[in-house]
């Protein structure tokens, strides 16, 4: 696998899955985010991680991929995300209908990429970016072999 091979990864399964990927730092996936348009219903996928390279004397034999994914949407059909709802309201209206698909969006890349995943830690971050919108948060490790 290529060191940033994950990038095309991610590219690929959000191109497939109708969902924005903003791929980079925080202040430049938020500069994107305010130059697109978004509908009632879209999904959006922040990322960024870093690589580690695994040698064996010279030679690579295995990448670590470090970094964060955040699944989220900026409205839904009925209600949009806003600070006077309450957090059990968020959770209940969307927060954990996306822990869920992002849980299944990492069975779906890791699985057919041959990475495994070996830590996580979950987060809630609610009223990200200029949009106001509310993610489930993850900072993760694959790793190739």
């Amino acid at each position: 696998m290529k060191i940033f091979g994950i990038v095309n990864i991610l590219r690929d399964y959000c191109a497939d899955n109708g969902i924005q990927l903003l791929y980079g730092s925080s202040a430049y996936r938020n500069a994107i985010a305010d130059r697109k348009k978004y509908e009632a219903g879209d999904l959006i996928l922040l990322a960024d991680f870093r690589a580690k390279s695994n040698y064996n004397m010279y030679k690579r034999i295995g990448v670590d991929f470090v970094g964060m994914l955040a699944l989220g949407r900026v409205r839904e059909e009925k209600t949009r995300a806003s600070l006077n709802e309450l957090y059990l309201q968020k959770y209940d209206r969307r927060l954990e209908e996306l822990g869920d698909r992002l849980e299944q969006l990492l069975t779906d890349i890791t699985c057919p990429n041959d990475l495994d995943i070996t830590s996580t830690d979950w987060r809630i971050d609610l009223n990200k970016l200029d949009l106001n919108a509310d993610f489930v948060y993850l900072t993760l490790t694959l790793r190739y072999e």
